[in-house]
């Protein structure tokens, strides 16, 4: 009972420190995510039909039964237990994301690098085959 009697004090006078401290940082946090360079909803828009866009087919039925029956297919499979999801799916998952990624964005050095090497190896080439004919 005593070391409660004690702590009391401590308690409350620590508890109106937080108050004081936490009003400031609440109201920058307001400030922060009500600044301007939030991207306007045209730009959101223009996003999203880029990415119905980049979908195949004609329509915007078309375009999204494809996601829709992917959906649903994979929703049955696994409520049916036809299909578990376990960490081998996972990491199966993860490793063809990554081998994505690395096409995707590895293509273009790769290809300029390739090209290099072959000029390379094509001016060694005739280099010696100029050199053989004299």
């Amino acid at each position: 009972m005593l070391a409660i009697k004690l702590t009391n004090p401590i308690i409350r006078g620590a508890s109106k420190n937080l108050k004081a401290l936490r009003q400031p940082f609440l109201g920058q946090l307001v400030r922060a995510n009500s600044s301007s360079s939030d991207p306007k909803p045209n730009e959101y828009k223009a996003k999203a039909l880029s990415l119905i866009d980049a979908l195949p087919g004609n329509s915007i039925v078309s375009k999204t039964g494809f996601i829709t029956v992917g959906a649903t297919l994979s929703t049955w499979l696994v409520s049916k237990e036809i299909y578990m999801i376990n960490e081998e799916t996972v990491i199966a998952t993860s490793f063809f994301i990554v081998v994505w990624y690395i096409l995707k964005n590895g293509r273009e050095p790769f290809n300029a690098w390739a090209d290099s090497q072959i000029n390379v190896i094509t001016f060694l080439f005739l280099l010696f085959n100029f050199r053989d004919s004299l």
